[in-house]
C-alpha cells in the first residue's frame, strides 16, 4: 500500500490497515453481547467486511459501533452527582476512522459536568500533507479493545445500564 494517491489523499499504510483489522475484535465483542439483536449481529458482520476492504476508497461506507454504560438517574439529575456515562466508540466516516473512550461525570449542585477520562485517536483518509498522514499510535487499537472488553469493571450499583449501537449508513 502506498502512502500517496493524489494531492490531499492517501492510501493507508499497512500499519494503519493492521490496526483497523485489530479493531474487528471490538466489533465482534459488541455485536455479540447478550443484549445485541440479530440486526446488531448482522450489521457487525457487515462492518467487519467493510473494515477488510477499508484500504479501497470505493468500498468505504459510514459505520459506527459503540458500547455505553449509563447511570440515567445522575444524567437526569435525580441524584445530584456522580459518573453518568462510560463509552467506547469506533466510527468510520469520509474523513477516517476514530476511536474514543470517555467517562463523563456530573456535579449538579456546582453546575459542573465534564470528563474524568478521555481517550481519542484517529487515522485520517485525507490530510493536507499526504507524505505525513495522521495514523493511529502504536498499541492504541489493542488497548482500546482490551479496555472495552473489560467493561464490567466499570459497572457500579448505579452505573449499570448497558447499551450498544451497531449501524451502517
Amino acid at each position: 500500500m502506498k502512502n500517496q494517491v493524489k494531492a490531499g489523499a492517501w492510501q493507508m499504510s499497512e500499519h494503519v490497515y493492521n490496526q483497523i483489522q485489530e479493531l474487528k475484535r471490538f466489533v465482534d465483542f459488541v455485536a455479540n453481547l447478550e443484549i445485541a439483536t440479530e440486526n446488531d449481529r448482522s450489521k457487525g458482520e457487515e462492518i467487519k467486511l467493510l473494515m477488510g476492504t477499508i484500504h479501497l476508497p470505493r468500498t468505504r461506507k459510514h459505520w459506527q459501533i459503540n458500547l455505553r454504560i449509563h447511570d440515567f438517574d445522575v444524567h437526569r439529575q435525580v441524584h445530584p452527582e456522580g459518573q453518568f456515562r462510560r463509552i467506547w466508540s469506533l466510527v468510520c466516516n469520509d474523513l477516517g476512522v476514530s476511536l474514543e473512550a470517555e467517562s463523563n461525570y456530573c456535579d449538579y449542585p456546582e453546575g459542573h459536568t465534564g470528563s474524568d477520562f478521555c481517550f481519542y485517536d484517529s487515522a485520517t483518509f485525507y490530510t493536507p500533507h499526504p507524505e505525513d498522514p495522521i495514523n493511529f499510535q502504536d498499541g492504541d487499537a489493542i488497548d482500546f479493545v482490551n479496555d472495552a472488553m473489560d467493561y464490567k469493571k466499570y459497572i457500579t450499583e448505579s452505573l449499570n445500564e448497558v447499551e450498544i449501537t451497531v449501524e451502517t449508513y
